[in-house]
């Protein structure tokens, strides 16, 4: 028999009618933990931008030690698009570097075969306006000449950037996977693109730079299963903060 509450009610934990399966949990800060998916009665998922990922610095080198800044296993079928916010990126001491990226595979194994294609365009606050290309490389770029820590409060850059064509979901109940060559081939080569506002050294001003890069290589879906920014041997600055976060789509 159903109960009206009209009052104030204390709940913790609230499971399906048999008592089996937890639905959703209240901690005693008021927080709601929701293990599964809102699904309405027609099938369709309605998900939205979840967190699936954050770092942050609170201390020079620390995410990095001297080389990579990992973001390891954090692609699924779960999702359809991922969006990374990069709240503030620093190289702590070293100025001129590019911001660069690599996809992994694995649990952290770099994708170093030279088959990374990015361009960058570049828009100053004082008359830079340039595009730089590049193919047949080993990583990605997503800023150019980024200011180090010896900037001082110039230094590092912020943006956000998305990723996609990483493997296939599920839509409406069906898969979205896909091949070529008369269904024989799988044709997932992941692409990131987005924009990152900073100080550049080569321009010696602030610049926005949007940019794509593609790992130009056609993979089964979720060959890759994480990315990484690459960092000087100084490693990110303390404050670098970065998340990582999936669109719902199953």
């Amino acid at each position: 028999m159903s109960t009206l509450i009209t009052t104030t009610a204390q709940i913790g934990t609230i499971k399906d009618a048999g008592g089996n399966n937890t639905a959703m949990t209240i901690n005693n800060s008021g927080n709601i933990a929701m293990p599964g998916t809102l699904t309405p009665t027609g099938g369709i998922v309605h998900g939205g931008y979840e967190l699936i990922e954050a770092k942050m610095s609170t201390a020079h080198n620390q995410l990095a030690s001297g080389s990579v800044i990992e973001f390891r296993n954090v692609f699924s079928s779960n999702y359809i698009a991922y969006k990374v916010i990069v709240g503030w990126y620093l190289h702590a001491g070293d100025s001129g570097e590019n911001v660069e990226l690599r996809f992994m595979t694995g649990t952290n194994t770099q994708q170093t075969a030279s088959q990374y294609r990015y361009s960058i365009n570049r828009y100053g606050d004082t008359d830079t306006n340039t595009v730089t290309k590049a193919s047949g490389q080993t990583k990605g770029v997503a800023f150019t000449t980024i200011g180090g820590e010896t900037n001082g409060a110039n230094g590092g850059c912020h943006g956000e950037f998305n990723i996609i064509n990483i493997g296939n979901t599920t839509l409406g109940g069906a898969s979205t996977q896909r091949y070529y060559s008369n269904d024989a081939t799988d044709v997932y080569a992941p692409i990131i693109y987005g924009s990152m506002i900073g100080f550049s050294q080569a321009g010696s001003e602030y610049e926005r730079q949007d940019f794509f890069i593609r790992f130009n290589t056609a993979q089964n879906p979720y060959t890759n299963t994480g990315f990484c920014f690459l960092t000087p041997s100084s490693g990110e600055a303390k404050g670098t903060h970065i998340a990582v976060y999936g669109l719902r789509s199953a």
